[in-house]
């Protein structure tokens, strides 16, 4: 049995959202075949490998107990249920509240069914690492592609050498930075989008990326002038630039989209860029907020004459991670 819970939480998988003044826990439950024969007989550490057998050394888990693989998988489940019920604190509300917040997007992610119950323990035992009530440390973003190519290097390793030593937390921080990296850099020419990090997540370059944001930004842009530091204290900037220049601008907190804006700050995206915006947000997986979606539906409404909940045929559509959108279809 998989039961996640938070208070406040996105969840991925059925849509919800608690409004930020109120918390309440919320749970997703999902039981799991029973498909295994016991065959009473412990198990060793010679029966593992790769991930499984790093999560044996790492957390000392108890095999002599196990009669089988699935009862180590349903001990690594519990545990991943621990860590997320674990009540982290912090040292401010606001800090509680969003490393609450950032867990169950961790956890709703990781509960998709791609990973299996010990690559869910080691990672989730990496986000919560170094919270503590004394500090103000929150979760790593949750970043699917840097994730797989984190977890993908880490298995690779541990085929040449089942004993590789590694820090998880260290590993997925330094390719998240290298991703922020490679997609904040643009040459005068170049037309797409890139990332521009927020405090949390590149605390050292954190005046360099403002200064960036600063130098992007039109003239009509509140990122040109104040707007660029206090928006990076909050959240990440995406920004498609065509031509060296600023298009479209996706204002990101806890890494969901707040806002939608264009090149003239008039919550209008240029009529050529709405495509491509839709496609950026389905394919980055980026969930929305209904505030985020009218905007994008009053640009859509320059490029038609219909109103959009007429559209039938349009792709990314049909698969909107709007936040209020999922809330509605939860009381279908």
């Amino acid at each position: 049995m998989r039961i996640n819970a938070q208070s406040m939480c996105v969840n991925k998988n059925n849509g919800v959202t608690a409004n930020k003044n109120i918390c309440y826990a919320g749970y997703s439950v999902g039981l799991k075949k029973d498909t295994f024969t016991p065959s009473f007989t412990a198990l060793k550490k010679s029966m593992f490998k790769g991930i499984d057998f790093a999560v044996v050394e790492k957390f000392k888990s108890p095999i002599e107990k196990f009669n089988s693989l699935e009862d180590f998988y349903k001990w690594a489940e519990d545990e991943c249920y621990k860590i997320c019920m674990k009540d982290y604190g912090g040292r401010t509300g606001e800090v509680k509240y969003k490393r609450d917040s950032m867990i169950c997007d961790w956890d709703n992610a990781l509960s998709s069914g791609e990973y299996s119950d010990s690559e869910r323990l080691l990672i989730l035992d990496a986000v919560v690492k170094g919270l503590k009530p004394n500090n103000d440390s929150i979760c790593p973003v949750y970043n699917r592609n840097v994730l797989n190519k984190t977890l993908d290097g880490l298995k690779s390793s541990l085929e040449k050498d089942k004993n590789f030593q590694f820090s998880f937390n260290k590993i997925y921080k330094k390719n998240l930075i290298d991703m922020y990296t490679k997609n904040s850099s643009i040459g005068q020419n170049d037309s797409k989008w890139i990332i521009i990090p927020s405090k949390d997540n590149d605390p050292v370059n954190f005046k360099e990326n403002v200064k960036k944001l600063q130098s992007i930004s039109t003239n009509e842009m509140c990122t040109k002038y104040t707007g660029a530091e206090f928006h990076l204290e909050n959240g990440d900037i995406h920004v498609y630039m065509e031509n060296g220049k600023p298009k479209v601008l996706l204002r990101l907190n806890d890494g969901v989209v707040q806002e939608i804006n264009g090149e003239h700050n008039d919550y209008r995206i240029p009529k050529e860029c709405v495509e491509l915006t839709k496609k950026y947000l389905y394919e980055q997986d980026l969930i929305t907020t209904e505030k985020a979606d009218e905007m994008l539906r009053k640009s859509e409404r320059d490029v038609i004459s219909e109103p959009i909940n007429n559209i039938t045929n349009n792709t990314y559509n049909s698969d909107s991670k709007s936040i209020f959108k999922k809330l509605l279809n939860l009381f279908k």
